[in-house]
């Protein structure tokens, strides 16, 4: 009877044994496969073809830019924003200043709603303006349209990138994905492809969340992605936009949304020699006044220059013009 009883304990202790064995081997089989497509990820992300090379180092993996390049004869007159200008013709970073300094981008952050949707999307749709959609803050940036309202995604966007639109953010948001924080979740995945690993995002207008953050470099990153599309680069090459609504009576209503860019709206010079090929604005009480630029040189080089957290639109355009005028010291 104990021989039984011994010879059962000792088949049961080799039989978890073996168990225990088989899963240890399958864990490691499925942590193995996921570093293998983490590596994949990273690689991928981290591409060289896609950033500049000649201020890069090689540090954990990460390709990085050098910060606080040739700035010494151009000093910001706000020390806690951020600057960069990047020469695309011949892959270069001219000047940077905090430039991976921790900011918040108000509305350019609508850089990533525009580049979702127009590489997933069909600009012909037809979109409903929801009462969300509307719900906004009397001060805050609107497209001036009413629930019930029907336009085409290709309207609604370039209400986005013109106007810069909190309302156009959250109609396109509910219909890529149903809603803002759906789409929000989307933004984040995206940003992790695109390598901006230095924001995180938690609307798709800007609007002030402690948690919404980025820096210089990563914005640069997405509106340089930006312009890889066409269509892109010309809605924000435009000084106003105008279309046709439907209104839910039936009736239909023509609005004209101009540019919030000073350079193409007559506020603001840009300066002589250089052609200014469009931009992105933002602007909170947090962020200050942003602005991210595409201009090209007399030799037809194209540049992208960006200013972060400006104390105001006066300081942010007068730094701007001096910034992209300094092209022609290098």
């Amino acid at each position: 009877m104990i021989k039984k009883l011994f010879t059962l304990f000792l088949i049961l202790v080799l039989s978890m044994s073996l168990s225990s064995c088989a899963l240890t081997q399958d864990k490691d089989a499925q942590l193995n496969k996921q570093e293998s497509k983490d590596y994949k990820l990273l690689t991928s992300i981290y591409d060289k073809s896609e950033l500049f090379t000649p201020l890069y180092t090689k540090k954990n993996n990460i390709i990085c830019v050098s910060d606080d390049n040739n700035i010494d004869d151009f000093k910001i007159d706000n020390p806690n924003g951020a600057i960069g200008l990047f020469d695309l013709s011949d892959k270069s970073c001219l000047k940077s200043y905090d430039i991976y300094n921790t900011l918040y981008p108000a509305s350019l952050t609508k850089l990533l709603v525009s580049y979702i949707i127009l590489t997933n999307c069909n600009l012909d749709d037809v979109v409903t303006v929801s009462e969300q959609a509307v719900d906004l803050d009397v001060e805050s940036q609107s497209l001036n349209l009413i629930a019930g309202d029907r336009l085409t995604v290709n309207d609604v966007l370039n209400g986005l990138l013109v106007y810069s639109g909190n309302d156009a953010s959250t109609i396109l948001a509910e219909y890529y994905s149903g809603s803002k924080e759906a789409f929000t979740q989307v933004m984040n995945e995206e940003l992790i492809k695109l390598g901006a690993t230095s924001t995180h995002f938690t609307n798709p207008s800007g609007l002030h969340d402690y948690n919404h953050y980025s820096c210089a470099y990563d914005i640069y990153l997405l509106f340089n992605k930006c312009l890889q599309i066409d269509k892109f680069r010309e809605m924000i090459n435009q000084s106003f936009y105008e279309c046709n609504v439907l209104h839910a009576n039936g009736m239909e209503e023509t609005y004209r949304w101009e540019s919030t860019n000073f350079y193409f709206n007559g506020n603001a010079d840009f300066p002589e020699g250089f052609t200014c090929l469009g931009g992105k604005t933002g602007t909170t009480d947090e962020a200050g006044s942003c602005l991210i630029i595409f201009f090209k040189d007399k030799n037809d080089k194209d540049y992208i220059s960006i200013l972060m957290n400006c104390p105001s639109k006066e300081v942010l355009y007068d730094e701007m013009t001096r910034l992209i005028k300094s092209t022609n010291n290098k």
